[in-house]
């Protein structure tokens, strides 16, 4: 399971990384389609989604499933709002992208909540993020 905390971790930071170089070219000169072209869109990580959905499905533990859950739908709607960046790209702002921002640091934080459980030095799994 640490792996699989990994990848969601690292695709979050891939994401925040992208939407903080664009949030910090709509405030500059720079072009933000510039942008978008220069840095890879970050890959949802299916096989780690895949997994973690399987243990959703024998967890006998709900709302460490639920916690599980949350992170994919966060993970699912980033990547979603990063597909539509290209088309949009001219009409999102600073709003728009804090709360693509927000769904990432969502992800971090669930994924970054699940570590102590996943690497045993923990018996309890988490319940909710703090």
């Amino acid at each position: 399971m640490p792996l699989l905390l990994s990848d969601a971790i690292q695709y979050a930071n891939d994401a925040m990384d992208l939407l903080k170089r664009y949030l910090d070219a709509t405030e500059g000169p720079q072009d933000t389609r510039d942008v978008l072209a220069s840095v890879t869109r970050p890959v949802l990580p299916d096989a780690a989604i895949l997994s973690f959905e399987t243990i959703i499905e024998t967890t006998e533990d709900d709302q460490f499933a639920n916690i599980i859950a949350e992170m994919i739908a966060q993970m699912q709607v980033l990547n979603s709002r990063l597909r539509g960046m290209v088309s949009e790209a001219g009409g999102l702002d600073a709003y728009n992208l804090q709360a693509y921002l927000m769904n990432a640091a969502k992800v971090h934080g669930y994924a970054g909540s699940m570590y102590e459980f996943a690497r045993r030095q923990t018996n309890e799994p988490p319940r909710r993020l703090n």
